[in-house]
């Protein structure tokens, strides 16, 4: 999981140059969007004509004006553009949204059977400290409302699950999904970048033993081979630009070497 850092910012609602991620949460009656960054930067809440997501709630009349009244037929597609125009990539449950074309871009789906696993990494790093400490100062803010669904999970074992139908946890869902989103582009990222160093080396590997005892010879490869195992790199003096020295590894000094671009210069001794 992406490491991420806390916010120092009070107000969790002004609104982010471009987050690194967003999180979606969609229910008929409540549909919570977060976005993260440093911490948690923003989160909206789009509450259904009914007012019923927030019935039981006591706090409701203070709340009401930090939402968005919604009408049944309230376009999620264009919010989820909206969102991806504000956070480089969107997390959300694939059980909860149909993605369109046009929102496949920036959307991660994010499965079930990881959102405990962001919990518990949420209230290990003390991820919604500042939250916290703001719902304090201001009660009546976006942050306390946040506060409030974080709470309200139960804690069985003395730790918050998210198994309890009872539960509201909608806007920790948001949030888990923002996070979600971040780790696993992260994670896909770094992955296609191996893929990408690992198909390169093949290709450089492939060349090298193409111009091994036919271009280069065989006692200069080997003597190249074991300047790389003794230091880690092949020294090389350059034939042109004064005769500068580079260190490379074997896979690179090797099509210079054939090509007569430099020349094998190992290190004294």
């Amino acid at each position: 999981m992406s490491t991420l850092h806390l916010v120092t910012a009070r107000d969790i609602n002004a609104p982010p140059e471009t987050a690194a991620a967003a999180g979606l949460s969609v229910r008929d009656d409540l549909i919570v969007v977060a976005y993260i960054g440093r911490g948690l930067q923003k989160t909206q809440f789009f509450v259904h004509k009914s007012e019923k997501a927030f019935r039981f709630c006591p706090y409701w009349s203070e709340w009401r004006k930090n939402v968005t009244i919604v009408d049944d037929d309230f376009n999620v597609g264009r919010l989820l553009l909206d969102v991806g125009r504000q956070a480089k990539r969107v997390g959300y449950d694939p059980a909860e949204l149909s993605i369109s074309e046009a929102n496949a871009n920036v959307t991660v789906p994010v499965e079930k059977s990881l959102c405990e696993n962001y919990l518990d990494w949420i209230e290990r790093t003390n991820f919604l400290r500042e939250v916290v400490i703001h719902a304090e100062e201001d009660p009546n803010s976006i942050a306390a409302m946040v506060r409030y669904f974080w709470e309200s999970l139960r804690l069985p074992g003395g730790r918050r699950t998210l198994a309890s139908p009872s539960d509201r946890p909608d806007a920790i869902l948001a949030i888990i999904n923002a996070l979600a989103a971040e780790a696993i582009t992260t994670e896909r990222m770094h992955a296609e970048a191996s893929s990408r160093r690992e198909k390169e080396l093949k290709e450089k590997r492939q060349l090298c033993a193409d111009l091994e005892g036919k271009h280069v010879n065989s006692d200069l490869c080997a003597a190249m081979r074991k300047h790389q195992e003794r230091y880690g790199y092949v020294r090389l003096m350059l034939l042109s630009r004064g005769g500068r020295l580079l260190n490379l590894p074997y896979e690179d000094a090797l099509p210079l070497v054939a090509h007569h671009f430099a020349e094998f210069s190992p290190c004294p001794g």
